[in-house]
């Protein structure tokens, strides 16, 4: 059996069914929530990240793979809680090749 980490722990990958390969729960300026954190309204993030995780679940989704990299707001709690409250699985995970490589700032 092959098992897929999830942000709720691992899934059989037999039990994946229809993925979204690349999706991202939350985006956020990083800079900006630190020096403006009243922009922020992390109730309605979820709420709308919510709405948005049941439409595609009624479409048949059970699992949403996001990338979402640090610079751009990755927050594994909120996708959990995300995950948990729509009972979807989500993987978070880096591409394996990242802008450093495709820069070539990257030692051999």
């Amino acid at each position: 059996m092959t098992f897929i980490n999830s942000v709720t722990g691992p899934v059989n990958a037999s039990e994946l069914g229809l993925t979204l390969i690349h999706e991202h729960m939350c985006v956020r300026s990083e800079s900006v929530h630190a020096q403006f954190p009243h922009l922020y309204d992390e109730k309605q993030e979820v709420a709308k990240a919510v709405e948005q995780v049941n439409r595609a679940k009624k479409s048949g989704v059970n699992m949403i793979c996001d990338p979402t990299v640090m610079e751009q707001g990755r927050d594994i709690r909120f996708i959990e809680k995300i995950s948990r409250e729509t009972d979807t699985q989500t993987a978070c995970f880096y591409p394996k090749t990242t802008a450093v490589q495709w820069t070539g700032f990257q030692k051999a």
